[in-house]
């Protein structure tokens, strides 16, 4: 690990986490029950799947890694307009789960999740960047919050003041049970863009691989208007994504407002070969993107834009 001064500092701000069902986590039984599930388990050798392997494993290939940050995301439950949790919830990672992990490990930050329509959200965010939340994390599709609703431009607001960045899932969702898939389009962040947030687009708008590119050409044309929209590329270092980053870099804007993500523990996998090995995915997605050209500033600018204590 190679720390080269405060603002330059290697991150991935896209790392999932799971929780214990002692610690208040949730994951149904559909999303266990799934192959890639199964699949991820057996490729990062997990063979308890305890969540302290998990988290042990994940500090381990961080410090193996050229990376020296890594951001772990929570999730929130989906809440409905009266403030309660939906159960059409399938999946949730407390904020003070990562908060506290993060707490404990000098390699990681929080990522909170705070779905707009609690009726504490705003108390929450203030408790949250108090303990050191470095961004906060949307999956619309997912969390069925629609980024575009205007009573939410006092949540905007707050993360616009704290300087709080919102890094938000764009595109479709194949992975976590998407509701509504439609939540995903980038064009629905402008209003957090508009109200002064730092929005980093996640996947800047394509899908899980490259499998759709629907929502590039809206992120695109997106950052030529606000100057505070960013994107990560996180899960394209898989599939048909090799050649989408490449593009990426050929847009001028486009290469100026990329941000490294990993999607950790979707794997970077090029070949089988790799499943069988188990290599590093840090190690491997690192040696992927810069191979395809991806600049240092790309591994530097997540660290300098999330917030740190």
């Amino acid at each position: 690990m190679s720390l080269t001064g405060d603002r330059f500092k290697k991150a991935d701000i896209h790392i999932h986490i799971m929780a214990s069902a002692n610690e208040g986590g949730f994951i149904s039984r559909s999303l266990l029950s799934k192959p890639w599930s199964k699949y991820m388990s057996y490729w990062l050798g997990l063979e308890s799947d305890t969540v302290e392997e998990y988290i042990s494993r994940l500090v381990s290939y961080i410090r193996e890694s050229p990376l020296d940050i890594g951001v772990i995301l929570a999730c929130d439950a989906i809440y409905d307009e009266h403030g309660e949790v939906d159960p059409r919830t399938s999946f949730f990672v407390p904020n003070d789960v990562v908060l506290k992990v993060a707490g404990t490990h000098e390699e990681l930050l929080p990522g909170v999740s705070i779905h707009p329509n609690r009726k504490d959200a705003l108390e929450e965010i203030d408790r949250c960047v108090e303990a050191g939340a470095a961004l906060l994390k949307w999956l619309p599709n997912t969390q069925v919050i629609d980024p575009s609703d205007k009573k939410y431009k006092a949540f905007y607001r707050k993360l616009s003041d704290y300087g709080l960045p919102l890094l938000s899932h764009s595109g479709f969702e194949f992975t976590m049970k998407a509701i509504n898939q439609r939540l995903g389009d980038p064009n629905k962040l402008r209003l957090a863009l508009e109200e002064g947030t730092t929005v980093i687009s996640a996947h800047c708008g394509i899908s899980y691989a490259g499998l759709s590119t629907r929502y590039l050409k809206t992120w695109l044309s997106l950052l030529k208007e606000y100057p505070t929209l960013y994107g990560d590329l996180a899960a394209l270092s898989l599939g048909f994504g090799g050649r989408l980053i490449r593009k990426l870099l050929e847009n001028q804007i486009a290469s100026e407002r990329l941000v490294n993500g990993s999607d950790f523990p979707v794997p970077p996998l090029r070949t089988v070969i790799d499943i069988f090995r188990r290599s590093n995915p840090f190690i491997r997605d690192y040696q992927i993107k810069t191979t395809l050209g991806v600049p240092d500033s790309v591994f530097y600018r997540g660290y300098q834009l999330i917030r740190r204590q």
